[in-house]
């Protein structure tokens, strides 16, 4: 059927027939509490170019996003296909650019960890993306508290 789309030691997908859910581990209060606002941002997209969020459910105790299962990522094709040519990497950049923009424009937030990984294939034959994991995204409004991030992404990074 689908292919994984990998994991990081903060989350697992768990995999159902048409849903997939993202569970996210809060290690405290104000964790799960940042983690249900950035859910609650993804949530309200409208965009083809945005994996959607279908709902926020509990799931043994833990924060999931429950989204439309998508057959792999980018990062997947690219390794089933190799290079892609001058026509896809464009298609990929517009997909990547728009979604990116119906996010700072509906929710005005920025996305902080665009990678292959991060990039859902519409289908498994064609490398036409949707941008997913919205975890490290901040609202673009609240800029200047973190704008270091830009001299010192790691060390940013490893604050957050």
């Amino acid at each position: 059927m689908a292919a994984p789309l990998g994991s990081a030691p903060q989350w697992d997908y768990i995999y159902e027939p048409v849903n997939a859910v993202k569970t996210f581990d809060a290690y405290d209060d104000e964790q799960e509490a940042i983690i249900e606002r950035e859910l609650g941002n993804w949530i309200s997209f409208q965009s083809r170019h945005i994996v959607s969020l279908i709902k926020i459910v509990r799931l043994n105790f833990q924060l999931g996003a429950s989204m439309l299962l998508m057959p792999g990522s980018l990062g997947d094709y690219l390794r089933g296909h190799g290079l892609l040519d001058t026509s896809a990497i464009k298609a990929v950049l517009l997909d990547v650019a728009r979604g990116l923009a119906d996010a700072q424009a509906q929710a005005n937030l920025v996305h902080l960890d665009l990678k292959p990984q991060n990039l859902l294939l519409d289908t498994a034959d064609s490398p036409r993306v949707r941008i997913s994991d919205r975890g490290i995204s901040r609202i673009a409004s609240r800029q200047d508290q973190h704008s270091d991030w830009l001299c010192a992404p790691r060390a940013w990074l490893a604050r957050q």
